[in-house]
């Protein structure tokens, strides 16, 4: 996540991430291959993977720069042109990166100059230090920052920065669509998107780099075809296609239509279409067939068990039901609160490790951290009591601080990385199904002034979280809810172990103090708010970790745990306690109130109870439950 500082950079390139994305088209193919090659090749295994960001950088620098070179790399004059890219690479003017990263690019590019042009001794003289712009490096940039710049390739490559009602930053990689169509298209499209993420409390919306690289590469595509009626609708249909056949590869199906359509369509509709950019779309707005059981929008609403596929009797039903759906929700809960256990148990081994430990600090022995230390967890723990939650941002050279393997020190002291706290999220929602994900991940339980607002003990001692609720009106904004001695303690757990990074932000004035789901990332990131965890659950990279965790806990086969995780969301959470409600009071209003809603509305709770085998359509699903009901009594 980007700062507002960035934002005002005098840097061309403010979000060197996006580097890495896509491969630019204007350097000659001989010479992109060429670069990328060298880098693949180089000895130091590190400095390899820099081959495809090296050459977007430098396609940069040609465009800004005005300078040319030839298909024949290995000509003298490239290599002028090679050394004033170290130059740029050095300048403040020309990238935004930190004191440590910045280094590695030009150590890569000087790398890459030596071994193609081995004869020039410019590359060979160049002295390159880390800690501060050596006399030979100072040269360069000032040769580079000599150069009349063309303001117009400036413009395009600068970025398209947007900042989000919670202040954080994110970058659009419109550059490849102002290519495509013009930089008019691609300002007006930056401007309505800016203004939509402004006023808007999301951090993502999912389709949207999607939607970018459609504009960027679908052929035959004109900026006329998106204003036509007709022809814009077979862009939406097409775009549809890329969008799941893409998104697929990496989140589960429902994951990928609940994106379409509850966020996507919905900006298209209000944002895209009146814009002067895009056409009205004639009809339905291309998405899933809802005469498909698996893409019907009112059939998203997983549950964490799978349903019998044949029609069974009432009682065989009622059975069923009344053993596998609180049997499902037992499973979450055995997962969660082993999870929790283990991670609050491995804060308080920190605690009492760190009375033993040596501090390391920058000067001391190295071997204090050395894994074949035995004391290196104790010392691990004692240094960071002392120096407290740090990032490379204040320690550049973080790593010697603790033993190899950040990601793995991380979980060894307790911190809350990216999955940590998701089994938290998963206990809150199974105690109160009203929590919906976006609640807990919007959640802010301090207002701007500091003072606590959305956790309050009132009489008799209870203790209620005030909630948003953001498809409310502005008078039911919020949703009060009672905590019971469960939830209050999951509560306090995450206020324990996220101690460190949110004074961590609180010092440094970031908002996302305020909330009560934060993170470090996969190690030692700066903190930043949980975005969201339907990612947590959809994702390859932490569902395999997710079958593991299941498979072990409840002693089950991996095939079964798999199976198991491709259910598991704090959506299909909810919607399995609100059935067990169901279930257990027979009482379409006990379920209302289980799901935070003010009334019965069947068509809202049609979302909620499966669609059985045998039910056509989600009404006669809810009917068939309704008549289970009154069996029973």
């Amino acid at each position: 996540m980007k700062t507002k500082a960035e934002i005002h950079s005098p840097a061309i390139i403010r979000d060197v991430s996006l580097l890495g994305q896509r491969l630019p088209r204007d350097l000659p193919g001989q010479v992109r291959e060429k670069i990328v090659s060298t880098c693949e090749n180089l000895r130091q295994k590190s400095y390899r993977e820099y081959g495809s960001r090296l050459v977007t950088t430098f396609s940069c620098y040609l465009a800004v720069t005005g300078d040319a070179i030839s298909d024949h790399l290995p000509h003298h004059k490239n290599s002028v042109v090679w050394l004033r890219l170290i130059g740029a690479l050095n300048s403040a003017t020309f990238v935004e990166l930190p004191a440590q990263t910045r280094y590695l690019y030009s150590r890569v590019a000087i790398e890459v100059g030596r071994e193609l042009w081995p004869e020039e001794g410019a590359f060979h003289n160049i002295t390159i230090s880390s800690l501060a712009p050596t006399p030979s490096i100072k040269a360069l940039v000032k040769k580079f920052e000599a150069i009349k710049l063309n303001d117009e390739q400036v413009l395009l490559w600068r970025g398209w920065p947007l900042e989000d009602a919670g202040g954080h930053i994110r970058w659009l990689p419109l550059h490849s669509v102002a290519i495509r169509h013009g930089m008019p298209f691609a300002s007006k499209l930056y401007e309505i998107i800016a203004n939509y993420w402004s006023g808007s409390r999301r951090q993502k919306i999912g389709a949207l780099a999607l939607f970018i690289e459609a504009l960027a590469t679908f052929p035959d595509l004109t900026t006329e075809c998106l204003r036509n009626r007709e022809t814009v609708r077979l862009f939406w249909q097409k775009f549809w296609d890329f969008y799941t056949e893409k998104r697929s590869e990496t989140c589960r199906q429902t994951t990928v239509i609940n994106d379409w359509t509850r966020e996507w369509t919905q900006f298209v509709r209000a944002v895209l279409e009146g814009s002067g950019l895009f056409a009205y779309c004639v009809g339905q707005f291309p998405g899933p067939d809802s005469d498909s059981d698996n893409r019907n929008p009112k059939s998203l609403e997983n549950l964490l068990c799978a349903l019998p596929t044949e029609r069974l009797s009432d009682e065989e039903a009622l059975k069923f039901l009344s053993i596998k759906i609180p049997e499902a929700l037992e499973c979450v809960k055995a997962w969660a609160q082993k999870k929790t256990s283990e991670i609050m148990g491995r804060r308080r081994s920190r605690k009492r490790a760190a009375l033993t430990g040596q501090i390391r600090v920058l000067g001391n022995s190295r071997k204090l951290v050395s894994r074949d230390n035995p004391d290196h967890y104790a010392n691990a723990c004692a240094t960071f009591e002392h120096h407290g939650f740090l990032t490379r941002n204040e320690m550049k050279s973080l790593f010697v601080l603790y033993p190899a393997d950040l990601g793995l020190v991380a979980e060894e002291l307790g911190l809350p990385t990216t999955t940590s706290l998701l089994p938290h999220a998963a206990l809150l929602v199974a105690e109160h199904s009203e929590l919906t994900p976006s609640m807990l991940e919007n959640l802010e339980l301090w207002n701007e002034r500091g003072k606590l607002t959305g956790l309050s003990r009132q009489q008799q001692g209870l203790y209620y979280l005030r909630a948003p609720k953001f498809r409310s009106g502005k008078r039911t904004g919020y949703k009060t809810i009672l905590l019971n001695r469960r939830s209050l303690r999951i509560i306090r757990e995450i206020l324990v172990l996220t101690r460190e990074i949110r004074d961590y932000l609180r010092v440094r004035h970031r908002p996302d103090w305020r909330k009560l789901f934060i993170t470090c990332g996969e190690a030692f990131s700066p903190p930043t708010a949980v975005g969201r965890f339907s990612t947590l659950t959809s994702s390859g990279e932490y569902t395999a970790k997710l079958v593991q965790e299941f498979s072990k806990t409840l002693r089950i086969p991996t095939a079964s745990a798999a199976e198991f995780v491709r259910r598991f969301s704090l959506r299909s959470v909810r919607s399995t306690k609100a059935l067990c409600v169901f279930l257990n009071t027979h009482s379409e209003a006990e379920m209302a109130k289980a799901l935070g809603q003010t009334g019965v509305r069947n068509d809202v709770l049609e979302r909620y109870l499966p669609q059985l085998s045998g039910c056509s359509s989600a009404s006669d699903g809810f009917e068939y439950f309704t008549h289970i009901k009154s069996y029973r009594q």
